[in-house]
């Protein structure tokens, strides 16, 4: 984590109850090389607790970087959800992403 906490492109979103983690979100500024080099957000590692789901973590959790991004003055913001993902797509949708363009993903294999 000190990598990520000592690179201000990266925002780390943390819903807690008490001591007890329920939600985390990432968000990281990336550059577009066309045009003029506008920044734009990559989300990642949106998770929300299963007994907390459909209890506006989630939203929370999105709005506080979309906060992050607009702060720093992005263009847009992407992400990945894996295509079996049903309810998360839904709720993505809820709150005014869309799933217009397709988006792709290849995995490495970890070097020892």
């Amino acid at each position: 984590m000190k990598i990520i906490s000592g690179d201000p492109k990266y925002y780390v979103a943390v819903a807690c109850i008490g001591n007890k983690v329920i939600g985390t979100s990432m968000g990281i500024i990336c550059y577009d090389l066309v045009g003029n080099c506008d920044p734009f957000m990559l989300v990642e590692n949106v998770v929300v607790s299963k007994e907390y789901q459909s209890r506006g973590v989630g939203k929370l959790l999105m709005k506080t970087l979309e906060e992050f991004g607009q702060k720093n003055q992005c263009n847009y913001v992407i992400l990945v959800s894996g295509g079996n993902r049903e309810s998360a797509h839904n709720f993505y949708e809820s709150i005014g992403y869309s799933a217009d363009q397709r988006g792709f993903k290849k995995r490495f294999k970890k070097q020892l």
